[in-house]
């Protein structure tokens, strides 16, 4: 493991993958979100549902639903707006001394 404890997951670390805000990932709903952040970090559907505890069809329809409502054509596509939205949170809370904005705080919207 990296130093500091961290866990790696596809070359994302879980500090990487919870440093999205759920209500940065707005429209979609928090397994949506929890999906599409293991897909940006390149698990397949069945890594997926053994993650989540759940079937490979439950997360096949959950990827058909994200690619949808972010008008995504394709799994790297979607992966790309994800990470897109993690550099720019990262972004703003280094312009903000490490801050987290309430741009993206849930209790805002």
């Amino acid at each position: 493991m990296p130093p500091g404890n961290t866990q790696v997951y596809a070359g994302l670390s879980d500090r990487a993958l919870k440093s999205v805000p759920l209500s940065a990932l707005a429209p979609l709903t928090l397994r949506q979100a929890e999906v599409l952040g293991w897909i940006a970090a390149g698990k397949r559907n069945r890594e997926i549902a053994e993650l989540l505890g759940c079937s490979l069809r439950t997360v096949e329809k959950h990827v058909e639903n994200i690619l949808e409502v972010l008008n995504g054509e394709t799994r790297s596509g979607v992966a790309a707006w994800w990470h897109e939205r993690r550099r720019a949170i990262e972004r703003e809370r280094e312009r903000n001394g490490g801050q987290q904005s309430d741009r993206y705080d849930s209790s805002s919207s």
